[in-house]
């Protein structure tokens, strides 16, 4: 592809190449062996990355690849030198720091077992604990302002799910019913 940007009183071409080079899959694995991997892979994101791998082995271009995984072309290069040069253990995902949590193990602990209780016990004219009551307590009792999604992260970093009550509906009176 050739892109001519023409600008006076000078004339100035700029070439544009879309090209890679073109790289080779190491065979560390036979196609068997691979396909087993792939097959008892539990984990998704390493699952695809070996199903990439595969299809890499069948013959397939890194651009087919992509396209039928719906990653770039990069993300299959980079998981190509990855399989290349550590073999399998290349592709399992490293584990990533991130930030560090604003509450101590000790602190989300004892936040959890405040969540158990109920709001009353602490002060809050609520029945329910919501996010944002939870985020209140955070602030009141830590003096750290935390959003709702980080709140949501410890709850389910310690297997919390929200449960809202609901109200039932009133008995129907057994008079006013018509029953046909």
């Amino acid at each position: 592809m050739i892109y001519i940007y023409i600008s006076l009183p000078f004339i100035k071409v700029f070439h544009s190449f879309d090209f890679m080079i073109a790289l080779k899959v190491c065979h560390h694995l036979s196609f068997e062996e691979l396909k087993k991997l792939y097959r008892k892979t539990v984990k998704h994101k390493l699952a695809r990355k070996y199903l990439a791998i595969l299809k890499l082995y069948e013959g397939k271009t890194t651009q087919q690849v992509a396209d039928e995984l719906f990653v770039t072309r990069q993300i299959v290069r980079k998981w190509i030198y990855r399989w290349n040069e550590y073999s399998s253990n290349g592709l399992v995902s490293l584990p990533q720091s991130g930030r560090p949590s604003f509450l101590s193990e000790e602190e989300q602990a004892e936040l959890i077992q405040d969540i158990l209780r109920s709001p009353r016990d602490f002060g809050y004219d609520y029945s329910n604990w919501m996010l944002k009551i939870i985020a209140e307590h955070v602030k009141r009792k830590y003096g750290i302002k935390m959003t709702l999604s980080g709140i949501w992260r410890i709850l389910k970093r310690h297997d919390m799910t929200r449960l809202v009550p609901r109200p039932l509906p009133a008995k129907a009176d057994p008079k006013k019913t018509r029953i046909s």
